[in-house]
C-alpha cells in the first residue's frame, strides 16, 4: 500500500498544483478535472480487486484516480499526453509507471507486463470511442471501468430497439458484459462541463453465440448500420451486392424490410457467417 500524500481530486490540492506548473484546463483536450474525492473513491471501488493487477489509466490528469489506485493496485500504470500535466504527475505520484505519450499510438505490448490487467480511467471525450476499441482489442484488461459521456454509456449498454442502439453496443456486448455503475454530474469537475458523464464497467466474457470470421463480423456489423434509415437489404446489397444481400437474410430468416436496430447480436452473427459461406 502507498501512503497517499497528494490528491488531486481536492480543489484545495488541484488549483495550487496547476499554478505551480503554470498550468490551465485546456478545452482543446477535453480537460476537465475530477474534483469529487467521494466519486472518486467510488470509481475506484467499481474495480473490485486490483491487489494483483496492473491498472492502465489513460488521461490521468491531474491524479484523482491515480493516487487511489496505487493504493489499490499492484502496479499503476499511466498515460498522459499533456506535457504539463505529465510534470504535475511526475512531482506527485512518482509511483506510478508515467508515460508520456499518445494513448493512441502507444505500443500496448512494451506497456503491459506479466500481472494481470485492469483499466479505470477518466477517458478523454473527444477520443472515447477509438480508446475503448484499442483497450479491447490490444489489451486484456478486465475489468475496464471508464467514465465517459453520458450519450456514450447509453449507447454501450442499449437493448436492441431503442435509437441508442447501434454499431457501438452490438461490437461492445459481442464479447462483454456492460453495466452503467455511476452517473457523475457536472459540478463534480473542474472546469464545468457542459455535458453529463457517467461510468461504465466492462467485463470480459466468451461471446454467446460466435462469429466464424470475427473482422468480417465488424464489417458486417458498421455495413447494416451504415445508414440507420435505410432497410437491411438496402445496407448490406452495399456491401455483398442486392442478389446475395437477399439471399442471406432469406438464408437467416430476417425480413427485408428489418432495420439494423432490430436485430439481435446473435442475428449479426447469423448474417456474417451466412454472408461467409
Amino acid at each position: 500500500m502507498i501512503k497517499r500524500t497528494y490528491d488531486g481530486a481536492q480543489r484545495s490540492v488541484l488549483l495550487p498544483a496547476m499554478e505551480a506548473q503554470g498550468l490551465r484546463p485546456n478545452q482543446k483536450l477535453g480537460q476537465n478535472f475530477l474534483v469529487d474525492p467521494n466519486m472518486a473513491d467510488a470509481i475506484v471501488a467499481a474495480a473490485g480487486d486490483l491487489s494483483d493487477k496492473q491498472v492502465i489509466e489513460i488521461g490521468p490528469g491531474a491524479g484523482a484516480l491515480t493516487v487511489r489506485l496505487l493504493e489499490k493496485a499492484a502496479q499503476v500504470t499511466a498515460v498522459e499526453l499533456d506535457a504539463g500535466l505529465f510534470r504535475l504527475l511526475s512531482q506527485h505520484v512518482p509511483q506510478a509507471q508515467l508515460i508520456h505519450e499518445d494513448a493512441l499510438k502507444i505500443d500496448w505490448s512494451a506497456v503491459i507486463g506479466n500481472r494481470p490487467v485492469a483499466a479505470v480511467a477518466n477517458l478523454p471525450y473527444y477520443i472515447t470511442t477509438p480508446l475503448l476499441f484499442r483497450l479491447l482489442q490490444e489489451t486484456k484488461a478486465d475489468p475496464l471501468v471508464l467514465m465517459m459521456q453520458k450519450e456514450v454509456v447509453g449507447r454501450l449498454c442499449a437493448s436492441p430497439g431503442g435509437k441508442e442502439y447501434g454499431a457501438l453496443s452490438v461490437m461492445v456486448q459481442y464479447g462483454a458484459e456492460v453495466e452503467t455503475v455511476l452517473t457523475v454530474p457536472p459540478q463534480c469537475f473542474y472546469p464545468v462541463p457542459k455535458v453529463d458523464s457517467a461510468v461504465v464497467r466492462i467485463r470480459r466474457r466468451p461471446p454467446q453465440t460466435p462469429a466464424g470470421d470475427e473482422a468480417w463480423f465488424e464489417t458486417v456489423v458498421h455495413a447494416c448500420f451504415k445508414q440507420r434509415r435505410k432497410t437491411l437489404l438496402n445496407n448490406l446489397s452495399a456491401l455483398l451486392g442486392r442478389d446475395k444481400a437477399r439471399d442471406v437474410l432469406a438464408k437467416t430468416g430476417i425480413a427485408e424490410n428489418s432495420r439494423a436496430e432490430q436485430l439481435s447480436i446473435a442475428q449479426f452473427v447469423s448474417l456474417t457467417n451466412a454472408s461467409k459461406a
